[in-house]
Parts: structure tokens; sequence; C-alpha cells
């Protein structure tokens, strides 16, 4: 009888965790709509989409430090649209979104504000991340997001070099100095979102509807690596970053590429990339405010190809479906995927 009952919890088991995960898929899904309706209602008001991350440019202080400084994310400016207005409006935008590096560690009314605020509506249910980063630096208790923005494939600079990769550009953003190039600071993306990005939907040729506004990354990418969090931007947040990949993601790389299983395993696949734990693929909003459940399947170009590409802006046959639907202008027709 023992046995009997062995087997049948045996086979129960699977469609129970089955169940419980189509119905996190569900509610991460319906995160990833609120999140585009808001998104949406902000491109209504302000007719344009918000910034990716604001990255001030110290030599527009003389090279102050402190004063350059910002860091607040996307998810920072849809508060109002969220049901957060009282907790925008306690938000001092005159000063960063963290203290300072420094010692004495300097005080800062908005960290104190924004690692007390952890947002239900930034966390999938299938992501095993939690709702405050205490080990994140400088900042501990920062509100942690399973959503990050499009940031699209390779950076490139304005007035510079065309084709920066995605594993240099996504060191910068918020975090800057007298000693930062304006233009490397001010590293834009082909998606939507990057930083002091200031998108609207003429911009976007290729169609809203064929065009990805923001994704999932799962939570759990740091796993058995020493300093992973850095390397592998398993950290990410709703209302702060001092890279991009902290609130952005690039296509570079193909859905769930990481892979976490070894340690050190398929590194660079991990840097700063979409990705979840929802069985085959994971869940996008597009431009439109559409959601899409994209599969880890999707015809993607090789990265050794993609990153010898001279201009982004011209890839020929480099490019896969998965980097069109991610960058808001090439021209390039997908069809169904």
């Amino acid at each position: 009888m023992i046995a009997i009952i062995g087997v049948l919890v045996a086979l129960l088991l699977p469609a129970v965790q089955a169940a419980r995960e189509a119905a996190r898929r569900m509610s991460c899904g319906n995160n990833v709509k609120q999140l585009g309706l808001a998104l949406q209602l902000y491109h209504d008001v302000h007719k344009t989409f918000p910034p990716g991350v604001i990255g001030d440019d110290a030599k527009k202080y003389g090279g102050d430090f402190n004063k350059a400084y910002r860091g607040f994310s996307w998810g920072t400016f849809l508060l109002p649209f969220l049901e957060e207005q009282p907790l925008y409006d306690r938000i001092d935008f005159t000063m960063g979104a963290v203290a300072m590096p420094g010692w004495p560690p300097a005080s800062n009314y908005n960290e104190d504000l924004l690692t007390t605020a952890p947002l239900e509506e930034f966390l999938c249910p299938s992501d095993p991340r939690r709702p405050q980063d205490a080990d994140y630096m400088p900042a501990p208790n920062m509100g942690a997001s399973s959503y990050v923005g499009n940031f699209g494939t390779n950076g490139y600079i304005p007035n510079g070099a065309a084709n920066v990769t995605w594993l240099s550009v996504r060191l910068s953003a918020g975090w800057v100095s007298s000693l930062t190039p304006t233009g490397y600071m001010n590293a834009r993306g082909v998606g939507p979102l990057y930083s002091n990005s200031n998108t609207a939907l003429r911009d976007v040729l290729d169609g809203s509807s064929n065009t990805v506004l923001l994704g999932e990354r799962r939570g759990d990418l740091t796993d058995s690596v020493p300093l992973s969090s850095f390397l592998t931007a398993g950290q990410t947040f709703w209302s702060y970053g001092s890279m991009h990949s902290h609130v952005l993601a690039s296509a570079y790389f193909r859905p769930n590429k990481c892979n976490r299983k070894t340690p050190h395993a398929d590194l660079d696949g991990c840097v700063g990339t979409f990705s979840s734990l929802h069985p085959g693929g994971l869940q996008m909003c597009l431009m439109d405010g559409s959601v899409r459940f994209i599969s880890d399947t999707i015809d993607s170009a090789d990265e050794a190809t993609l990153d010898a590409i001279p201009n982004i802006r011209n890839p020929g046959k480099a490019y896969g479906v998965w980097q069109a639907i991610c960058v808001i202008d090439d021209g390039i027709v997908v069809g169904k995927y």
C-alpha cells in the first residue's frame, strides 16, 4: 500500500508543480501588463517614454561628482501611474538616488526612502530573488525588480565609435565622474530605453507591435560564483541603476542563454540579459502595451558574428528575429515569431 501511495504521489507532484508555475506565470504576466500600461500612460502625459536611467554629465557640473550623480531608473518615473503617487512625491530629484561613496558614508534622504520601499508589482512570483537586496553595496536593501527595460542589442556612442558592445556599455549609466567621457557615459542603445533616453512612439519605425519595451530577468544568476552579482548583473532594481544592467537588458544574447547550473559556465551569456525561470521562455511587453511569451529558442544571431558588425544600424544577414524585435528602427520585417 505504501508503495502504491508513493507511486501516486510521484505521479501527482509534477502536475501540482506545473499548476503552481502556471499560476505564477499568469501573475507575472499581469505584472508585465501593468508596467506596460503604466509606460503607455507615462507616454500619453509626457509624449515620450521615461529615460531608461538618469545618468547626468559630470562635465556639466565642473566635474563635481556629487552634483552630477542621479541614477534614477525608468521604474521610478512610473510610480504615479502605479498608484504610488505619495511615494513619488517624497523623492527629491535634485539629489542622487543613493548616497555618494566615501568615508564616513554620506547620508541621503532618497536612499533612506528607497531602501524601505519594496514594490510587489516589480516582482515575478517565479523569481527567487528577495524583495529587497540586502547584499547590494553601496545601498543595502534597495528594492529589487524582476523586470528590465530593453536597451537594444549593442550600444553606440554619438560622435564616437559606432559599435560599442553591450559587455562594455553595461558598465555605464548613472555612476559618473569627471573622468567619464560625455559620449560613453551617455552610451545610447538601439532599443527604446537607455541612459537619458526620451524615446517616443514616433521614433519606433518598425512598429510598436513589433518592438520589445521591457521583459524579465531572473534573480538567481549570482549563485555559486564569487563576485558574480557584478559580473552577471544579477542585481536588478526598480528605482535605481549605477550601471545600465541594473535596470536594462540587451538582446546581444538570446533569451535564457545564461546557464548557471555550473559555476562560471557560460558567464558571458549571463551578463545583463533577458531571462526567466518559466519553462521554455519569458514574458515581454511590446511597445504597444501587449504582452507576448517569447520562446528561448527564437531565431537569434550568432553572437560572435553580431559582435563583429562595424555598424549595428547596418546589420545585414547577421541579425536574428530576436535582435530585430529589440531594435526600434532597423527596418527589418520579421513576420510571425
